[in-house]
Parts: structure tokens; C-alpha cells; sequence
């Protein structure tokens, strides 16, 4: 079965899913992460770089903002990102509302909330990069899960307790194939889907595919 019918499949079933994972694995995803970051870091300190430069010359506001997350156990996290959006995107976010209240409750495309960099930021996922120091802490991997807000663990449903068995990701099944869709039960089921195919060699095709759709995205 694909990934993409098998999101789109009802038949799912989470307790064909092993969550257990011993302190030996454990230590080896750590070193395959760690080793991943030193073969890439030429390329990602060159971007990291240019992308703060690029975010503090093109406006007033911070380089970085801050958000609350849940990782591994219901450990709250702190996860940095680049600066995506202007630096008065809370007024605007509230104009916009104003003004088009029957876009209010969805994805903002159509916000001006984005700086001009932000869009691409967010699009390619390049605003994620700090999260790097998460990875080399030991509370994310380079792929996972997405990160989960606390609000989200509390809503009762039975599969949000995946977020507090694994780790974290920077990049995953629902950023590669289905990240314009924002609805809870699509995410969810995207993550329960990576779950069951999980591996190392699958975990390699998903960075090599993420890599090739940034490589193909225009600016």
C-alpha cells in the first residue's frame, strides 16, 4: 500500500504499532543523528548563516521565536525558528480576522502576515533549522513525528499519546506530503501511517525526498 492510500484509508491500526524502543536503539539514533548533522553541517551552517542575515536586514523584530512543545514523555520543549512573519503580525493577524472572517479558522496563505523571506522560510521548512540545537540535545530527531502543543495532547484523542512515546521531528511524513493540510485528523493519521513504516532506510528516503522538493521549489 502507498503513503498516500494509506493516509487516505480508514484501516489503520494502532496497535499494530510498536512504541517500545530500548536505551540501545536509542543511543544509535542519537549517533546516526549526530553523524548526519556533522556530514551536513558545511551546507547548514552556510544557510543558517544567510538566513539570519537575510531576517535581520530585512526588517525590525527578532532573528528567533520561541514555542512550547511536548516531546518524548510529555517533556515540554522549547523549539526555536527562524522569524517568518512580520514584526506587527499580531495586529494584522486581528485586522485580517476583521476584515475576512470566513477565512479566519483557516491556513492564512492569504494573511499579510509573512515577511518577504517568510513565505519561503515556511514553505521549504528552513525556519525549522535552529531546532538543530534540540537534536544535538537529545529532545528531537532529524525525522518524526511533528511536534505537538500541550493544548493537543489534552483533547482526549487515543492516538496523541504517539507524541509522548517518540521524539520529534524536524522533517516527517506530514511536512514531505501533506503540510498544506492543517486539519488534526490528517496529521494524525499522516504520523500514524510514518509510524507503521518506520526504519532507518525509511527515514533516509524522507530526508532525500524533503531535500528534493526544496530543491524544486521556486522562490
Amino acid at each position: 500500500m502507498s503513503e498516500q492510500q494509506a493516509i487516505q484509508s480508514n484501516t489503520l491500526d494502532i496497535n499494530k504499532i510498536n512504541l517500545d524502543i530500548n536505551s540501545e536503539k536509542r543511543k544509535a539514533t542519537y549517533l546516526i543523528n549526530f553523524f548526519m548533522l556533522l556530514v551536513m553541517s558545511p551546507v547548514l551552517c552556510l544557510l543558517f548563516v544567510s538566513i539570519m542575515i537575510a531576517v535581520k536586514v530585512e526588517g525590525k523584530g527578532p532573528i528567533f521565536y520561541r514555542q512550547i512543545k511536548t516531546g518524548r514523555a510529555g517533556k515540554k520543549i522549547t523549539l526555536y525558528q527562524f522569524r517568518f512573519m512580520k514584526s506587527h503580525a499580531d495586529h494584522l493577524i486581528e485586522e485580517f480576522k476583521q476584515r475576512y472572517p470566513q477565512l479566519s479558522t483557516e491556513q492564512n496563505k492569504y494573511q499579510p502576515t509573512y515577511s518577504r523571506i517568510g513565505r519561503w522560510l515556511e514553505r521549504t521548512g528552513f525556519c525549522n533549522l535552529p531546532q538543530i540545537y534540540n537534536i544535538l540535545k537529545g529532545e528531537m530527531s532529524l525525522v518524526g513525528l511533528q511536534p505537538a502543543f500541550q493544548e493537543q495532547l489534552q483533547l482526549g484523542n487515543e492516538l496523541f499519546y504517539l507524541y509522548q512515546k517518540r521524539r520529534p521531528g524536524i522533517m516527517g511524513l506530514w511536512q514531505l506530503i501533506a503540510y498544506n493540510d492543517h486539519h488534526p485528523s490528517q496529521r494524525l493519521h499522516c504520523d500514524l501511517v510514518y509510524m507503521q513504516k518506520r526504519s532507518f532506510i525509511y527515514d533516509i528516503k524522507i530526508i532525500l525526498r524533503t531535500c528534493t522538493n526544496v530543491l524544486r521549489m521556486k522562490p
